[in-house]
């Protein structure tokens, strides 16, 4: 029996809830405009992390395009006050609480689960015979870490569109579900770049931002990351990346979560490596992008993704991405050599092996995969992608 699993997460998450719903009780839901169509939006979180952000801009894209969007939170978060702003939202811990919010609904055009864990309501949208496009962002790791197998497979019967991030996403969600998808109800389609950089930024006026802001002296070659600090980003690949290779500048922007912050520091002798540097959470899309135009090459050391904005995020900024082969989506989109490298085994070593093999190429090398990553990320608009998801429930 997995204790951790079974007993002390949900017990964790039951605490979390109760403390961050109380903390957000007091905001208040916009009205709902009947004129538009309304799309039901429904997010299984609103924490500071990739399909909660996905989630807010989907719905920002939406109501461009001329829907009413009405959002419901399955779990609290710091990004609960923002889905408040963007558009009517509820906050929905509990079956009843969902079904009467639905309930109060009416004229739904059609509904969008973000991620496989809203799967735990789809039936009640169903029952209303409410078209739903789903989108499944995990992987099997995840989804037995969150208990979500019997949610994913919820979402898989009752959607009548699934959108995966990726070909390998989907094959390994699918098999491991042992779903067979008879009907070809499930399509892939990568979610492009919702974050645009609006400036000119060079590499240099990016540092010397940087440098002022933060005080650090960035060194000539910069590896970046942008993830929270956790196993599963592979935080601590990164700082013994670090640790090992004093010639380089290591920089970390994310959530920082504490325990595991430590934890790493302490396994590596309790000393923070003078070239690692930890920003937190940025949250200006301006600012975020200057560390992507600051940095010389990218360094996914997720050991599982299923695809990753950040990477199309790189790839907006000419960044090389590099990651490890067979974790992940973003598999379909890096391409070895070309946009970015791939190493075969998931370790500190084997990253840096192929980060030190680019920075040994001739600099025309270098600037030609640059420019494919450039032109990769062009291939990936954000209005196309939300436009395919409406097209899957108008077909």
């Amino acid at each position: 029996m997995n204790i951790k699993n079974n007993v002390i997460r949900p017990a964790w998450h039951s605490i979390r809830n109760y403390i961050l719903s109380k903390r957000y009780k007091n905001l208040s839901s916009k009205s709902i405009d009947y004129s538009k169509p309304l799309v039901v939006f429904v997010s299984h979180s609103s924490i500071k992390g990739g399909a909660p952000l996905l989630g807010l801009h989907i719905i920002t894209k939406l109501k461009e395009s001329g829907y009413e969007v009405f959002s419901v939170v399955l779990e609290p978060g710091e990004l609960l006050p923002y889905f408040y702003d963007a558009s009517p939202c509820c906050l929905c811990l509990t079956q009843k609480s969902f079904e009467a919010n639905i309930g109060k609904l009416s004229n739904i055009h059609f509904a969008i689960c973000n991620s496989a864990m809203t799967g735990k309501y789809i039936s009640l949208l169903k029952n209303r015979d409410i078209r739903i496009v789903s989108l499944i962002h995990e992987l099997p790791n995840v989804l037995t870490t969150m208990n979500g197998i019997n949610k994913a497979k919820s979402l898989l019967n009752y959607s009548d569109r699934v959108i995966f991030p990726s070909y390998m996403v989907k094959k390994q969600v699918l098999s491991f579900l042992n779903y067979c998808d008879s009907d070809n109800k499930c399509v892939v389609r990568p979610q492009g770049v919702y974050l645009k950089h609006k400036d000119t930024s060079t590499k240099m006026t990016a540092r010397d931002l940087l440098q002022n802001k933060y005080n650090i002296c960035l060194r000539k070659k910069t590896i970046l990351n942008v993830a929270s600090t956790s196993s599963r980003k592979g935080f601590d690949i990164f700082v013994k990346m670090a640790k090992g290779n004093p010639e380089y500048q290591f920089i970390w922007v994310g959530v920082k979560k504490n325990a595991y912050y430590k934890s790493v520091i302490n396994s590596i002798g309790g000393e923070i490596p003078p070239n690692f540097y930890e920003v937190g959470y940025v949250n200006d899309p301006a600012e975020l992008f200057n560390f992507y135009y600051a940095a010389d090459a990218f360094t996914l050391t997720s050991r599982e993704e299923p695809l990753g904005s950040v990477v199309l995020e790189a790839f907006s900024a000419g960044l090389p991405v590099f990651a490890f082969d067979g974790c992940g989506g973003f598999v379909d989109i890096i391409e070895d050599g070309r946009t970015g490298f791939l190493a075969n085994t998931v370790d500190e070593i084997s990253m840096m092996d192929r980060v030190k093999y680019y920075f040994e190429l001739p600099s025309t090398d270098q600037d030609r995969i640059k420019k494919n990553c450039i032109e990769c990320s062009e291939q990936y608009n954000f209005t196309n992608y939300v436009h395919f998801i409406t097209d899957c429930v108008s077909e």
